[in-house]
């Protein structure tokens, strides 16, 4: 007796549903897809309890009659393709005439439809693949599929679905992919009842884009639009800086339809090359239209990805139309404005250094203990003293004697800094400022690290001109002037810091008088307790208080401890994205924190800890980037300098 037996109908349907049909995302996806192939110019999608209880899709598409009704619901029974030739080329978005009765063999569904010239429609009942009624019935034209009860009929596919906010969130991330896709059809989805967008027909690619992306996203976007050969790249692209922790705002279509391709991310990888931080993805939106020829969409069985006939070629292009589009933004970014003498920088002046850690100092700073105002580093509550020049007026014996004081703490200021007090702002206080340098000396490297010999002759010879914005510090070398981010490169100084702790001893913390007790969603709650090794690792002592609370009874020595609850549910939420090893949580953990304690942008600093930041950085093994990748600094020689005003150079011209 054979062992080998042919499956009936229901069996092999209930399969290729398996294939076809993996949640409700697929089913929405499929009837969408077919209403575009209808040439439908406004779909409606409503969906209840995450698809799993109802699914219709409506369109005012070409329609069918009774025999295409029918007949859509047999296997590979399709209107897209005729042979094996137009494989080859297909233009459709569907072609394999699988999904209509996929979807019919695992749910209650039922078909209306009407052709524009007909007087009356067709309506198709089935029930687990089974047809239960076909009559005539008044509907508009166009096509409307209602799915109801998806996987009744297989309870072992159906208990695997997600929650319902789980399955609504894929059904509306795939609608949103394709709205952007056909930008001149309308789109409506509602989800219990409740509309999530409602978009117009005729609409251009870039308002549909800020429209379901954000207008503040796009407005960071850069266009690209670039042939080459049979290839057209088109869309837009993130500026330089703008970057996400996930590919979730990358989106790519081929021919309309979107792809996942490797050979793409690639070369959207090497077009940003520099220009990003490692491990981050830039936000995009590009469209790569090609001869149908070109690319083969039958390799997947939900069509996410494609075979291109020249990958090579495509993944060339790509890189290149970015890489222009880049290129172009850079030169028309960096034009030079000359600022006017109202705008000029002005000096900072010095103040009396602080008397314990810098570093404490800076961390204060940032975290609103502390505000340096513009005039004599003073906050403007406190008055400020006749200002006198180090280089007229040595200092006395007081002076010398005298231990410096700390700061007073006042309210955090992180707005761009007033003009200088012109009753301050004396004549003698600018030389003052525009002759201060680092001391030639460094300070010791940090236990683990070596300066090297050219960061310290770089940071040695600079000499401090003014603080930008109350963020960049700008400085003279023997070649030019140097902009230092001040965040950057306080972020540098302790991640090297904290990073030499846990490599060589366990880290430092610092207890804390009395705990601070923290609330945690249930999902922050499990990172902690499968994290605890790690964050211990750092520095952080968490325990389980009970229920969703903890308490925090220790942090790494320099962590800021104001806002702990939200630095700790930032640390757990990038924990929650690294599941590698424990060295890599480690290293993403260390980071977030020399972020978080780092000094921020607009957080106002003295010459005498700008002294102290840049001899730390001298000291640091890699000072000329942050450890997210980002510059800690910008050189600009005298040659470009010079070249920027038209001037040759001095020793070939009388100046």
């Amino acid at each position: 007796m054979s062992k080998i037996r042919i499956l009936d109908e229901d069996v092999s349907n209930r399969i290729a549903a398996g294939e076809v049909i993996e949640r409700p995302a697929s089913v929405v996806k499929e009837l969408v897809d077919n209403a575009l192939d209808a040439g439908a110019r406004h779909i409606q999608v409503h969906i209840e309890n995450g698809g799993k209880s109802l699914i219709r899709v409506t369109d005012d598409g070409c329609g069918m009659d009774q025999e295409d009704a029918l007949l859509c619901l047999e296997a590979h029974a399709t209107s897209k393709i005729t042979s094996a030739d137009d494989l080859v080329r297909i233009s459709t978005m569907g072609f394999r005439g699988e999904a209509i009765p996929s979807i019919a063999s695992v749910s209650i569904f039922t078909l209306m439809t009407r052709l524009h010239e007909a007087t009356e429609g067709t309506r198709v009942h089935v029930e687990g693949g089974v047809i239960k009624t076909v009559e005539a019935c008044g509907c508009p034209p166009g096509t409307s599929v209602t799915v109801k009860r998806l996987f009744y009929n297989m309870p072992a596919r159906r208990k695997f679905l997600r929650t319902n906010n789980t399955e609504e969130h894929h059904i509306q991330q795939m609608m949103m992919t394709i709205a952007i896709a056909h930008p001149q059809i309308g789109f409506q989805l509602s989800m219990n009842k409740r509309t999530v967008f409602d978009l117009g027909h005729q609409q251009d690619l870039k308002t549909r884009v800020a429209m379901l992306l954000g207008r503040g996203l796009m407005q960071e976007m850069l266009p690209v639009d670039y042939r080459e050969d049979d290839l057209h790249i088109y869309g837009f692209i993130a500026k330089p800086g703008l970057s996400r922790s996930s590919r979730r705002d990358q989106y790519l279509f081929v021919n309309g339809r979107p792809v996942q391709d490797l050979g793409i991310q690639a070369a959207v990888r090497d077009a940003y090359h520099s220009l990003i931080m490692k491990g981050r993805y830039p936000p995009l939106v590009l469209f790569l239209e090609m001869p149908p020829e070109q690319v083969d969409i039958n390799v997947h069985p939900a069509k996410k990805e494609v075979r291109f006939r020249d990958g090579r070629l495509v993944n060339r292009v790509t890189a290149k139309a970015l890489r222009l589009a880049l290129q172009d933004f850079a030169v028309s970014s960096s034009a030079f404005h000359p600022p006017s003498p109202e705008s000029s920088p002005s000096p900072v002046a010095s103040g009396p250094p602080p008397s314990d850690s810098i570093h404490q100092s800076l961390i204060a700073i940032a975290h609103g203990r502390r505000s340096i105002s513009p005039t004599g580093g003073r906050s403007p509550s406190t008055p400020a003293k006749p200002a006198t020049s180090r280089a007229s007026a040595p200092p006395s014996s007081a002076q010398s004697t005298t231990p410096p004081q700390r700061s007073p703490e006042v309210t955090p200021d992180r707005s761009v800094p007033e003009p200088p007090d012109q009753e301050t702002e004396t004549a003698s206080t600018a030389p003052d400022l525009l002759e201060t340098n680092v001391p030639d000396e460094p300070a010791p490297a940090h236990s683990g690290t070596t300066t090297s010999a050219a960061s310290a002759g770089v940071f040695a010879r600079i000499k401090i001109l003014a603080v930008l914005s109350a963020s960049y510090i700008l400085g003279e070398t023997d070649e030019g002037l140097i902009l230092i981010d001040q965040h950057a490169a306080h972020e540098r100084i302790l991640y090297e810091r904290f990073m030499n702790n846990v490599q060589h001893t366990r880290a430092r913390t610092q207890g804390m008088l009395i705990p601070f007790t923290i609330e945690l969603t249930p999902a922050e709650g499990r990172i902690v307790r499968e994290r605890r090794d790690a964050l211990r690792e750092v520095g952080f002592e968490i325990e389980h208080f009970g229920g969703d609370t903890f308490l925090v009874t220790a942090v790494p020595v320099d962590f800021p401890q104001e806002n702990l609850q939200t630095l700790i549910s930032d640390l757990l939420a990038e924990l929650s994205e690294h599941t590698g090893s424990p060295k890599n949580i480690n290293e993403e953990a260390i980071i977030l924190a020399a972020c978080k304690a780092a000094v921020k942008a607009h957080d106002k600093i003295r010459i005498p800890e700008i002294e102290a930041l840049l001899r730390d950085l001298a000291a640091c093994e890699l000072p000329y980037t942050c450890p997210h990748g980002r510059p800690t600094m910008i050189q600009i020689p005298f040659s470009e300098i010079e070249r920027r005003f038209g001037r040759r150079a001095p020793s070939s011209s009388n100046l």
